[in-house]
């Protein structure tokens, strides 16, 4: 019996450890933030900045990784007052909270079933907490000593009357992640990221079409008659602000395979570009190999 406890409180952590990183990785990659790649990016199948970019990623505006750090918190105080027994009705208790590492194990096998038929791409850290979510679940499951099924149905009725304590873990993870969320938004500066992105978009809208006739140095995603959306970006290779946006655009075009992705070589080099006053050569280059390298 220790061992299972044991086993599921230390599941419990390395989730809610887990959740975080991705939580603190979302938010950087979210609004452009970000500063490197995620350490479980190993290759274009296993990215989980691409993951994290995606319309699977969030619900109800958070992130899912945050509902997971928040779920996984309120189940190790659970399952650790379950183990101390610190309630009138233990057995009641311990249905709880198999109820609660059951919801996170289901939801971990739906997410699985999204990512394998609905992304093409993976998160290792997911997938190392979809298979913690089953440690959670099965380790718990084995300390009943009452048949769940037989008393499921009288324990509802009981949850606002004697089980007031279950009822607000279950109603802190809501809370617990839209408070997390706040902070993260107020951190980041909300209000100042609606106001640019509103700005930007009247901007682009009001500014006049161009033409180009010369063709991207590269191109990513579908063909301009199958893109939903097509992003052109205009770009320096020694540009840091460039390679600032590059996570973000990477990890989006990725996430999104109906976008097309088209970039342009724009050196910041007045060897080759008549706008810029100074003139190493370099960035002339290196826009050149690219040119080159398409061909």
């Amino acid at each position: 019996m220790k061992t299972r406890i044991q086993l599921a409180l230390m599941g419990c952590l390395a989730s809610i450890a887990a959740h975080l990183y991705l939580t603190m990785h979302y938010y950087p990659l979210k609004f452009g933030f970000a500063s490197g790649q995620s350490i479980c990016n190993l290759n274009a199948k296993f990215d989980c900045d691409a993951v994290s970019a995606s319309s699977y990623a969030s619900l109800f505006g958070m992130p899912l990784a945050l509902w997971g750090a928040a779920t996984n918190a309120v189940l190790f105080v659970l399952i650790l007052l379950s183990w101390l027994e610190w309630s009138e009705y233990p057995e009641r208790l311990k249905r709880w909270t198999l109820a609660l590492a059951a919801a996170s194990f289901g939801a971990s096998i739906v997410m699985a079933l999204i990512s394998l038929t609905q992304m093409q791409n993976y998160c290792l850290f997911c997938i190392t907490l979809y298979i913690l979510s089953a440690v959670i679940f099965f380790s718990f499951k084995g300390l009943l000593r009452e048949p769940f099924w037989m008393h499921w149905r009288r324990d509802f009725p009981l949850l606002w009357a004697e089980s007031k304590g279950v009822l607000t873990g279950f109603l802190a993870i809501p809370i617990l992640a839209y408070l997390t969320h706040q902070m993260f938004m107020q951190n980041l500066g909300d209000a100042q990221i609606e106001n640019l992105v509103t700005e930007s978009v009247t901007e682009w809208q009001q500014s006049p079409k161009q033409n180009f006739v010369a063709k991207p140095s590269m191109v990513m995603g579908p063909s301009l008659e199958h893109a939903t959306l097509t992003l052109v970006e205009f770009a320096d290779f020694r540009c840091g602000h460039c390679k600032h946006a590059s996570y973000t655009l990477d990890a989006f075009v990725k996430s999104h395979p109906d976008v097309r992705f088209e970039f342009y070589s724009f050196p910041l080099d007045g060897a080759c570009n008549e706008k810029i006053e100074g003139a190493n050569g370099i960035s002339c280059r290196l826009a050149a190999a690219v040119f080159c390298a398409e061909k």
